[in-house]
């Protein structure tokens, strides 16, 4: 599973507070029924880019994961 981070909701609760959650950066990942895909982890479940970030039935089984590969931008200038 990715690292994931402490961060503080924007948004209170019902009581006025800001609750904390933790969160990974997005990855690539790769679906058992849709392929690859770019999600997170969020408190430990899997969500995804493609579908909002919704949980539960979406992702199916990640059978694999990496971290987004950086890219220069100069090498695709001609």
């Amino acid at each position: 599973m990715p690292e994931e981070h402490v961060y503080q909701s924007p948004i209170p609760d019902t009581a006025g507070h800001y609750p904390e959650f933790k969160a990974s950066e997005q990855v690539l990942a790769w679906d058992s029924m849709y392929g690859a895909r770019v999600d997170w982890t969020k408190n430990g479940k899997w969500h995804s880019e493609s579908t909002g970030g919704y949980q539960g039935q979406v992702c199916h089984g990640i059978i694999a994961w990496m971290p987004i590969p950086e890219m220069d931008i100069e090498e695709f200038k001609l």
